[in-house]
Parts: structure tokens; C-alpha cells; sequence
């Protein structure tokens, strides 16, 4: 099975809005969507995202040195197996 199938598994929602154009909060992991009225998390790695996910928080998942997350959004409870690589 594809990693990216994993990931977008992981989300409610699937959020269309640039990362970049969040505005910026004194923690650099987080940023807040004047959208929805949310704070987005950063997660870099499975471990940060099945733990946000554990609260419904909207994540951006950056895969690698990207500057621009590979999907973000509002995420589902983790249904996650812990011998799938996500990166």
C-alpha cells in the first residue's frame, strides 16, 4: 500500500488554504487559519502527526525538507500501524 494513501487516510478534512499564508504565531510549529478561525500544527514525522491527530487538531504533515506541507487539514482519530514508513 502507498504511504500517501496512509497519510490522506489520517484526515477529516482535507484543507485547500496555502501554509504560507497562515498567519505566523510566536511557536513556529503553529500557525493560525483566518478561514476557519483554527490553529494549524506542523508535524514532520508519524510520531507528531498520531499525536495531534489524537486531539481532531488541524495539521499541515510536511514529508522530508519541503517547504510546503505534502497534505493538511482537520485529522481523524490515528488508525495507524507501526511498521508503515512514512517518509
Amino acid at each position: 500500500m502507498s504511504n500517501n494513501i496512509e497519510i490522506k487516510n489520517c484526515f477529516e478534512f482535507v484543507c485547500p488554504e496555502n501554509w504560507n499564508n497562515f498567519e505566523k504565531t510566536d511557536n513556529k510549529n503553529v500557525r493560525f487559519c483566518g478561514s476557519c478561525e483554527k490553529q494549524v500544527f506542523k508535524a514532520t514525522d508519524k510520531e507528531t502527526l498520531e499525536e495531534l491527530s489524537k486531539g481532531k487538531k488541524c495539521v499541515a504533515y510536511f514529508s522530508g525538507e519541503k517547504d510546503t506541507p505534502f497534505i493538511m487539514g482537520e485529522t481523524v482519530t490515528p488508525m495507524f500501524n507501526s511498521d508503515i514508513q512514512l517518509d
